[in-house]
């Protein structure tokens, strides 16, 4: 038998955060805690790569087309 040793949480959202999730998961294929984790994750290399001085963008074909700003910036 194996134990759960994750944790429970509550959270409230907006009624547009709250659209805006469960469209993500539907996209995904996923749950909304699902979304959640990813989000997690990616914002986990935000902050390794911020402390590193290094910035985060959306880049196709080598080409830099967005940076990415103001993420870690609080809300």
């Amino acid at each position: 038998m194996s134990s759960n040793t994750g944790s429970r949480m509550n959270v409230q959202f907006n009624e547009r955060q709250k659209k805006s999730l469960e469209a993500m998961a539907a996209e995904l294929g996923t749950t909304q805690a699902g979304v959640l984790k990813t989000a997690l994750s990616l914002l986990r290399v935000a902050l390794r790569e911020r402390e590193e001085d290094n910035q985060i963008a959306v880049v196709k074909n080598g080409k830099v087309l967005k940076e990415i700003v103001g993420i870690l910036d609080g809300e």
